[in-house]
């Protein structure tokens, strides 16, 4: 969640040769190139998607960064225009794409973290072996990491903050890794 131009979904669909990865960006330039970069990688295990993954289904503003094509967020941000793109839930992505399990989740989505994880149902989460994500503890007010590392451990995960000290104190960024215990 969060592909991209698709360095991540091409690593995991040569790693992971005989799985299936689904891939979703929202951003229409970025996922052309997502599109193109995983034919000219023969990536034939990929699925990509034109969409934002959130708390909602519907539609979503984009605000779209001018310099930085990875720090593009659906929460408000005066310096970036805006977009409108089309938005579903980590639970709709499940069931569309007919997902009895989820052996890796990835998630980058410049503070969209929140809501995909803490609107989560139990059902939905029970279906995730591992997760990997950056949070952005400075993009959404009111929200840390710790919230998401809460919910994820009552939700039968054993948590890690993998972020070093530097990262989560000056630029207010991180990883969480989460794997499913038992």
């Amino acid at each position: 969640i969060g592909a991209q131009i698709g360095v991540y979904s091409g690593l995991a669909a040569k790693k992971a040769y005989r799985g299936k990865g689904y891939s979703y960006e929202p951003y229409p330039e970025s996922f052309a190139l997502l599109k193109e970069n995983i034919a000219l990688n023969k990536l034939k295990n990929v699925r990509p998607f034109n969409l934002a993954v959130s708390d909602t289904v519907g539609k979503k503003v984009l605000y779209v960064s001018p310099s930085n094509t990875g720090a593009h967020s659906l929460f408000w941000d005066p310096r970036k225009r805006k977009t409108e793109v089309r938005s579903i839930t980590l639970r709709k992505l499940i069931s569309d794409n007919k997902l009895a399990v989820i052996d890796l989740l990835k998630i980058d989505v410049e503070g969209s973290e929140y809501e995909i994880i803490l609107n989560a149902p139990d059902q939905t989460l029970k279906k995730i072996k591992r997760i990997i994500m950056e949070y952005h503890d400075h993009i959404v007010p009111g929200f840390k990491h710790g919230m998401i590392m809460d919910h994820l451990r009552k939700a039968g995960f054993g948590v890690k903050d993998k972020g070093y000290f530097m990262q989560r104190e000056l630029l207010k960024t991180g990883f969480i890794e989460a794997i499913k215990i038992g």
